[in-house]
C-alpha cells in the first residue's frame, strides 16, 4: 500500500497526511497484523497505520474500546489510544481492508546488556502497574478487554498440555515435576487469587521506555481479567528468562518493592507469587513450541525447573513471605 492510499484512508480519521515514515523502528508483534506502517501527518505527528485480518476484529475492537477507557480514567497514563475515525469507530472497513491508526509513541532503544540492574526501570515499571490498577477500577465489564471471563492459568495449562502429550512426549516428563506441584499446590487455588484487569503480556520488550521512565506500553492483545499480580509476574518472570541473576537483580528487586509499597494490591494478591510466576512460564513455553524454537523451548523446561527448586529462596528476598 502506498503513501496515497493511505492518506485517502486516513482522512477518515481527520489526519492530514504527510508523509511515510519507513526509518522508524516498529515496536511490538509483527504478526498480529497483515499490514503495517509508520507515516506522519503534515505537523510532523507520528502514527502507525494498520491493517487488521478479519479473524482478530473483534479483539482489536475491545482492545480499542479498553484503551479508551483507561485514558480517559486516567489522561497521564502513558498508552496510546486508537484514534477514532469521524464517525467515532477506530476500526474501519475500507475497500475489503479493516483499517485502524495508532500514535506512534517515540522512546528510546532498551539496552539488553544491562537493564536489568537498573533500579530505576523497576520503579517506573511499578508505577505503570499501579497506575492501571487504578485507572481500571472504573473500566464497565465490556471495557476490560477480549477476554470475557477471569483467564484461569490451570484451564490453560491443561489444554496445553494435551497437546504437550500428543505432539511432545518427552517434553512432558521434562516438565513432570513443575507441572505436579503446581497440580497439587497452586491451580487448586487458583480461583481464590483476586483477580483484576492486567495487561496480560507485560515485560520489558512492551514497555517503551523514555530516558528516565515509561513512555508507553504497547501490544495489549492478551488484556482482560486476570489474577491480580499476574502482570508482575510475568515481568519478573521475563527478567529471569534474561538471566537467572536477574531475579534478584535491581530491576526486579525495585519493581516488586514498589508494588508491596502500593496501596493497590492487597496481601491476598500475593498469595502464592511465586507459583503464578512458574504458572505464567506455560504462555512462553506455548510460544516456543508455535515458533519451533528448540533452543527456547529447553531453555524455558530449565528455567522452570529452576524456579521451582529456589521457590522458598525466592520468596525470602522478595520480601514476600
Amino acid at each position: 500500500m502506498n503513501g496515497t492510499d493511505i492518506a485517502s484512508i486516513v482522512a477518515s480519521y481527520g489526519i492530514v497526511f504527510g508523509k511515510l515514515r519507513e526509518d522508524i523502528p516498529l515496536f511490538g508483534s509483527p504478526e498480529r497484523t497483515e499490514y503495517r506502517v509508520a507515516f506522519e501527518d503534515t505537523e510532523a505527528r507520528p502514527y502507525i497505520f494498520e491493517e487488521v485480518a478479519e479473524a482478530r476484529l473483534a479483539k482489536k475492537r475491545a482492545i480499542a474500546r479498553t484503551l479508551s477507557a483507561l485514558s480517559v480514567a486516567d489522561p497521564s497514563l502513558p498508552i496510546a489510544p486508537y484514534v477514532r475515525s469521524a464517525t467515532g469507530e477506530h476500526v474501519l472497513e475500507v475497500d475489503g481492508r479493516h483499517v485502524q491508526v495508532v500514535p506512534y509513541i517515540e522512546g528510546v532503544a532498551l539496552d539488553r546488556e544491562c537493564y536489568l540492574g537498573d533500579d530505576w526501570r523497576g520503579v517506573a515499571a511499578a508505577e505503570f502497574l499501579i497506575a492501571m490498577r487504578r485507572a481500571s477500577a472504573s473500566l464497565r465489564p465490556d471495557e476490560t478487554g477480549p477476554i470475557p471471563r477471569p483467564f484461569l492459568l490451570r484451564e490453560y495449562v491443561a489444554e496445553l498440555v494435551g497437546k504437550i502429550r500428543r505432539n511432545e512426549p518427552v517434553l512432558l516428563e521434562e516438565i513432570g515435576p513443575v507441572l505436579s506441584y503446581l497440580d497439587s499446590d497452586f491451580f487448586p487455588r487458583e480461583h481464590t487469587i483476586p483477580t483484576a484487569f492486567c495487561h496480560g503480556d507485560y515485560h520489558p520488550v512492551n514497555v517503551i521506555w523514555s530516558e528516565h521512565g515509561v513512555a508507553g506500553v504497547i501490544d495489549w492483545e492478551f488484556a482482560g481479567m486476570k489474577a491480580g499480580l499476574y502482570d508482575a509476574a510475568n515481568m519478573v518472570g521475563c527478567l529471569g528468562m534474561e538471566d537467572p541473576d536477574a531475579l534478584k537483580g535491581g530491576m526486579a528487586l525495585s519493581f516488586l518493592r514498589m508494588l508491596r509499597e502500593s496501596d493497590v494490591f492487597s496481601g491476598d494478591d500475593w498469595n502464592g507469587f511465586p507459583d503464578l510466576l512458574l504458572a505464567t512460564r506455560f504462555a512462553w513455553l506455548s510460544e516456543w513450541l508455535r515458533f519451533k524454537e528448540r533452543g527456547l523451548i529447553e531453555l524455558e523446561v530449565e528455567y522452570m525447573n529452576l524456579i521451582l527448586e529456589n521457590r522458598d529462596f525466592l520468596t525470602r528476598i522478595w520480601n514476600i513471605a
